[in-house]
């Protein structure tokens, strides 16, 4: 039997998520990276190239909210910073009594 007979054959493993190309640990380490490094760093570090990276970040947000139980915040925080003293500004919406950012947004004022 021969493996050209049939073709390329794509198997579901519990280590990694549809789609990734990457183990569920290897995504882990990533993260734990982009805590104390810049995105640019852990590319260049990692060998890997923004948009995976980014692949990352957003499924492992994904994980995160899916995780989130029901809010009901009594006290919220709403702090808006220049990003680098320019014209990008960052939003963070975050419950004061439980510590935790309920929303983060990034908007360009130009």
């Amino acid at each position: 039997m021969k493996y050209e007979e049939y073709g390329v054959v794509t198997v579901s493993v519990s280590w990694a998520k549809p789609g990734s190309g990457f183990t569920a640990m290897f995504e882990v380490l990533v993260i734990d990276w982009l805590k104390e490094a810049s995105i640019s760093a852990v590319s260049r570090l990692m060998g890997l190239s923004w948009n995976a990276i980014d692949g990352i970040m957003q499924r492992a947000v994904k994980r995160g909210l899916a995780r989130r139980t029901e809010i009901s915040s009594t006290r919220i925080g709403i702090d808006d910073t220049a990003f680098k003293k320019r014209h990008d500004y960052v939003t963070v919406l975050s419950d004061q009594d439980a510590g935790r950012v309920l929303h983060g947004a990034v908007t360009a004022k130009r």
